[in-house]
């Protein structure tokens, strides 16, 4: 070594066998240091050892963050004639070491350990002291670090401590961004608990959903909880074949529970629909679906996205449509067909529909393409009114359909329908595309939607606050009411309006980039058209001199069970009450 180190600077011995002298300083008595263990374990530098002197400050040279454990040692207490409770032990972990030599400062005396001259290690030989030590530090360390990561690597394995830590994995949904875990756990503050794939690092419980499991509490009256939230689901971005759930106390490490991956593909409904089969308390839901489902099925519907090519649509024209269509009629089919015809024969009755007006029926549903491809030309012969067919070859959402629909429209007004949507007065297209024309400030317009009864379905809609379930919903006024007793007798200002039939300007169509498609199966698709419009300085009004007759949801008939359906609008309204939260605010009270 350089002698301009000085005699405090030693140069450490060929083996672990021997034993190094160490200036305290400051008149103190000389101390022993002794290194035991050299290892690597997790990318980080492990020496175990001790020092005759416990209170000496410890120091290892190199880029790394530094850890320094000191721990009791007995053997040593004893050869020194010491209290067993003095802290004799050390352990000593650097992370991102580079170098083949590593300075160790004990006190006021450096040595050198050149680590290519040792046997250094894979694993460490812990003792009980240590394994303590190991689990009071990551007590106090933030899950899944790569230091605590290192300490859980050293702990020894130990039986599971049934009286202590018990619990199970009741689902674990893989999908193509990552994995949803569902299960119960019960533990005390003398314990840690994670989750661990069969390769991977540890992942926190931190951010997961939890929620009371009365099941598990009737099934085994004895365990020992003190909060009743012991269920818990969580979303982690890691997949892998086989899931464990896993705890430590300060005697080691152990498994709890394990559980083989169930991977979910297919369109996002179907994840969704996997999902919502994970039983959670129902008051509870908005909690869970921020926490847990829509983190995940964002994730999952951007990667789709991203993947996923454009639909290549095809068109089928069945008659001539009129050569100057200024009106381009938009309606989507899903589920079923036989509204078509119901629908084209209200459309013979209005001249709009040969002199300006043309029909485009976007099929939303490839089950349903060859009985309409055997139809529609019977439909035609029969009704008499030119349409056009535009077919995708899959289900992408009623959005999508609305969007491809208008990429093959050569209208300058657009209008949007369900097919469950009939006219009961001829000139309505007309009408709506008049109130565009004359009122530049409007960007959107509805007309007056009635029941089959003649009550109101539809005068317009306007924003709801339901703190139960932290969301935003839109409410329909006047809803049932007599068309007599409609306050508003003229186009008429509103919030917002559905978009079961709704025309707005090519122009600003584009300047919102049409329908927004975040929104799964559907709901909210229509007011946040509204709300998008609202933002570049345009209207909302709803005509009720235009009355159109709407059956309401009979174009979705395969949209799901009830419960599918709640969960979806639930779903849906957090992501628009996220989007659109402060604007909605100002316009309720407004």
């Amino acid at each position: 070594m350089d002698g301009d180190r000085g005699d405090s600077y030693v140069k450490f011995p060929e083996t672990l066998d021997e034993l190094v002298p160490v200036n305290v300083g400051n008149g103190a008595p000389d101390a022993l240091l002794k290194i035991d263990q050299l290892a690597v374990s997790n990318g980080h530098l492990v020496l175990t050892g001790w020092c005759s002197h416990p209170d000496l400050d410890l120091k290892i040279g190199g880029p790394g963050h530094l850890l320094i454990m000191r721990y009791e040692r007995p053997d040593v207490a004893r050869e020194l004639g010491q209290p067993k409770s003095v802290k004799h032990g050390l352990c000593l972990l650097l992370s991102e070491f580079s170098n083949d030599e590593v300075t160790l400062s004990v006190g006021q005396t450096s040595v050198v350990l050149t680590l290519s001259k040792f046997d250094v290690a894979s694993s460490v030989d812990v003792s009980p002291e240590l394994s303590a030590s190991l689990f009071e530090t990551m007590s106090s360390l933030k899950l899944g670090a790569p230091i605590w990561q290192t300490c859980q690597m050293l702990m020894p394995a130990a039986p599971q401590p049934a009286a202590l830590v018990c619990g199970a994995l009741d689902h674990v949904i893989g999908t193509a961004v990552g994995t949803v875990v569902a299960g119960w756990v019960v533990h005390d503050q003398r314990s840690l608990v994670w989750i661990e794939t069969h390769d991977g690092p540890a992942l926190t419980l931190e951010k997961a959903y939890w929620h009371d499991r009365p099941d598990v509490r009737a099934h085994d009256p004895g365990l020992n909880i003190h909060d009743p939230k012991i269920g818990f689901l969580c979303d982690l971005q890691r997949s892998g074949p086989s899931f464990k759930l896993c705890g430590s106390t300060r005697k080691g490490r152990f498994q709890i529970a394990a559980r083989d991956m169930g991977l979910v593909g297919g369109p996002l409904a179907t994840v969704a629909k996997r999902l919502f089969e994970i039983s959670t308390p129902r008051l509870d839901l908005a909690k869970r679906f921020e926490a847990v489902d829509l983190p995940h099925l964002s994730r999952l519907k951007q990667q789709t996205d991203a993947k996923s090519p454009a639909p290549k649509s095809s068109i089928q024209r069945y008659g001539k449509p009129p050569k100057a269509a200024a009106i381009s009629i938009i309606v989507p089919l899903y589920g079923r067909i036989d509204l078509i015809e119901h629908q084209l024969l209200a459309f013979t009755l209005d001249d709009d529909f040969a002199d300006q007006a043309e029909v485009i029926y976007v099929l939303d549903d490839p089950t349903l393409e060859m009985g309409l491809r055997g139809q529609a030309p019977v439909l035609h012969s029969i009704c008499g009114v030119p349409f056009s067919v535009v077919s995708n070859g899959r289900n992408n959402g009623f959005a999508n359909a609305c969007n491809i629909g208008a990429e093959h429209a050569r209208g300058e007004t657009l209008i949007f329908m369900n097919s469950d949507v009939f006219p009961i007065q001829s000139g309505w297209a007309g009408g709506l595309a008049e109130a565009l024309a004359h009122n530049s400030e409007i960007g959107i317009v509805s007309p007056r939607l009635l029941f089959p009864d003649g009550g109101i379905q539809h005068a317009g809609m306007k924003p709801k606050w339901r703190p139960a379930l932290n969301i935003w919903s839109n409410l329909h006024p006047n809803m049932g009411f007599d068309p007599e007793l409609d306050p508003n007798k003229k186009l008429a200002p509103v919030p917002l309006v559905s978009g079961a039939c709704v025309a707005m300007r090519r122009r600003d169509f584009d300047a919102v980039d049409g329908w927004s498609t975040d929104y799964i199966v559907g709901d909210y698709e229509d007011s946040d058209l509204c709300l998008k419009l609202r933002e570049l300085g345009l209207g909302v009004a709803y005509d009720p001199q235009i009355n159109l007759t709407h059956m309401e949801r009979q174009s979705l008939p395969h949209a799901g069970e009830a419960s599918f359906r709640e969960y979806i609008t639930l779903l849906n309204g957090l992501r628009y009450s996220r989007r659109w939260h402060n604007v909605l605010k100002e316009m309720h009270h407004g």
